[in-house]
């Protein structure tokens, strides 16, 4: 759902902002609707949605959305009452019944296409940063909702914490997101810092599974106005310096050469094991 979601957005951005939004999935059959009414069919189920989801598109001037009962309706009433704390009046289920001769349309998100405005090259207006990723828009409908911090609703970022760092920087090369980086010290270039970027995780865990080291975890999840300001967290500085024989930079306390160059100087016909 929180990839499909942009599509959508972009969709009710580029023409006139319904008031209110019908919403349904594919668990039961689509209801008679009135003509003019802005009803959308989503592949996905809305029961489990999570709270940013819905702020994003009530962050873009929808007043109302309304969820056509599902089968899953556990799921849809929980939800309810969580939006009746967080966005008070502005989310219900629909059960108007269309008993006129000429229904309005079903569109399915699934399908969506170039809008026309888009395919003409005419500007388009969104409150939302439609290149930014789920968490990010998310914290930014949060912000203009007047919402702090929702309830049971946290970002999907990890918050992480690393124990001894070699600075090999195969976390940073592993995050598809670019959420980690390897920057010097602006006073001593020999000082490296570990920093993650909150806002561009979305906790897929590849530098966890690949860090030689073992030496990183999530510990917990980031606050919304954390990912709102795009706040960066440094996880270690770690004093380096330039291997004599291969240039590489590695801690400056693990001797005169790097581990690698080290363990062939030590077995000049052996090989290092992987871990």
């Amino acid at each position: 759902m929180k990839d499909s979601l942009r599509e959508l957005l972009r969709y009710l951005s580029a023409g006139e902002v319904p008031e209110t939004l019908v919403l349904a999935c594919d668990h039961n059959p689509l209801p008679h609707i009135p003509r003019r009414v802005c009803a959308l069919h989503y592949d996905a189920c809305w029961s489990g949605a999570p709270l940013g989801s819905l702020a994003q598109i009530l962050a873009l001037g929808v007043s109302q959305i309304a969820f056509v009962p599902c089968s899953r309706g556990e799921g849809l009433g929980r939800l309810l009452q969580l939006g009746d704390v967080v966005f008070p009046g502005r989310l219900r289920r629909w059960e108007t019944t269309h008993q006129g001769r000429f229904a309005g349309k079903w569109v399915e998100v699934s399908q969506l296409g170039v809008s026309r405005r888009s395919f003409l090259g005419l500007s388009t207006t969104c409150a939302l940063d439609l290149h930014a990723n789920w968490q990010e828009r998310s914290a930014q409908a949060f912000a203009l909702l007047g919402v702090s911090e929702p309830p049971s609703d946290l970002p999907p970022a990890w918050t992480l914490q690393v124990g001894k760092c070699s600075v090999c920087g195969v976390c940073v090369a592993a995050c598809p997101h670019q959420a980690l980086s390897l920057t010097p010290d602006p006073e001593d270039a020999d000082v490296l810092a570990l920093t993650q970027d909150l806002a561009r995780c979305e906790a897929d865990g590849a530098c966890l599974k690949l860090c030689p080291e073992h030496t990183l975890t999530a510990q917990g999840h980031p606050t919304w106005s954390q990912i709102h300001t795009g706040a960066t967290q440094t996880l270690t500085e770690v004093k380096t310096k330039i291997c004599p024989s291969c240039r590489s930079r590695f801690p400056a306390t693990a001797g005169e050469l790097c581990p690698l160059c080290a363990f062939r100087q030590d077995h000049p016909f052996g090989s290092l094991m992987p871990r």
